[in-house]
């Protein structure tokens, strides 16, 4: 077989901001008024430091009570900078309404830029680390170790460990290796590859976490994993060069496998054109699962002849080295026609794309390897069968 031009996937996606940025734009949603204030109220203290453990001055916080439902957030104060109380690095905010916060720390004036975030030590506001406040007391949110914004940035590529082959849309995250302290976070492209942009280079290097935190279309089917370690504490820094690129050490991700799920064989008929794949094995269930994304792939005609992806689910790839294709994730556009559906037995066709003039000599032919993958469970074989 003939080298394969790859259709472009859609679903994974290069970093082309930094989380920092996003969270920068997320401060600039419209905020509710606050309410008047009539009571006492509490007082809230903060301190500051910087990335070497030193006072920070310059810094506000915003102190937020949590919309509820479709009700907006609201800002109920924004405190002078870190400092302006006459101890540097500290924060005192008094006649705080009683109630339940939120906060967000942001440069109002520091020397030096920082990642704005929330309490908790997150860009994540859905993640916030809540405080309450009293009538008459103190609340002590502690000390906030800033990172600063950088430059630097850091790519990979993440590998399926059943197949060997690129693992798209999975989520990549970066920590700081002083503090657990969330600095960016992306997905996998349709390679496997990702870039982290904008990173800081005097946190000691970064640590890289797979599977979870940015909501890619195939977390959850991978276990998750840090980089060189079972663990953040275990788990290797990635030094960052200000103003420029590193690369990290490729990820091998094993898949998440339910034990009641088998596949013990698969056979091929028809031809090279129009080939149905049959897969024997057990724990299959009564039913097709459902696509993912509900609708069809590559923007494909609202027909059952388009078919679709179905993620972890359902998957096949060619793996020979001058055809590599896959054929069922989200976002690629050969989708799966299923014809054939039970506990123990599924047949499928592919949809139009696989047969493409512009793919004319890359299709399925006998003597390739093939992977398919069902519910997690994998199964690798060389295709024959076909007339």
């Amino acid at each position: 077989m003939q080298s394969r031009r790859l259709r472009p996937s859609q679903l994974g996606r290069r970093v082309a901001a930094s989380a920092a940025a996003l969270a920068v734009a997320a401060a600039g949603a419209a905020f509710a008024a606050a309410p008047a204030h009539a009571g006492p109220g509490g007082t809230v203290t903060a301190t500051v430091d910087d990335v070497h453990g030193l006072p920070y001055d310059g810094a506000c916080l915003q102190i937020i009570l949590p919309g509820k439902k479709n009700s907006p957030d609201v800002v109920v104060t924004t405190t002078a900078g870190s400092g302006t109380d006459g101890t540097p690095g500290h924060i005192t905010q008094a006649n705080v309404p009683a109630g339940s916060y939120i906060g967000r720390y942001f440069n109002c004036g520091g020397s030096q830029p920082f990642v704005p975030f929330y309490t908790g030590l997150t860009l994540d506001k859905s993640k916030a680390q809540t405080f309450g406040v009293t009538d008459g007391g103190f609340t002590d949110l502690g000390v906030q170790l800033l990172l600063p914004a950088g430059d630097g940035s850091i790519d990979g590529i993440v590998l399926d460990g059943s197949t060997g082959t690129p693992a798209p849309s999975v989520s990549v995250v970066a920590y700081s290796s002083k503090a657990k302290i969330q600095l960016t976070a992306g997905c996998t492209n349709q390679d496997g590859h990702y870039v982290l942009f904008d990173l800081p280079d005097n946190v000691g290097g970064v640590k890289l976490f797979f599977g979870k935190g940015a909501n890619c279309s195939n977390d959850g089917n991978y276990v998750t994993q840090y980089l060189g370690g079972s663990s953040y504490a275990a788990a290797t820094p990635v030094g960052v060069t200000p103003g420029g690129n590193t690369t990290a050490a490729t990820a091998t991700l094993a898949l998440v496998h339910k034990a009641n799920v088998s596949v013990s064989g698969v056979t091929f008929t028809g031809d090279s054109n129009n080939p149905t794949i049959t897969i024997t094995g057990n724990g299959f269930g009564k039913l097709a699962p459902k696509p993912s994304p509900t609708t069809r792939p590559c923007s494909e005609p609202d027909v059952a002849t388009s078919g679709y992806d179905y993620g972890n689910k359902a998957i096949m790839w060619d793996t020979s080295d001058l055809a590599l294709w896959q054929a069922g994730f989200p976002g690629d556009c050969i989708g799966l026609i299923f014809t054939a559906y039970s506990n123990t037995q599924i047949s499928f066709t592919l949809n139009d794309w696989y047969r493409d003039p512009l793919n004319n000599g890359h299709l399925l032919s006998n003597g390739d390897p093939f992977t398919v993958r069902i519910k997690g469970a994998p199964f690798t074989g060389t295709v024959s069968g076909l007339s």
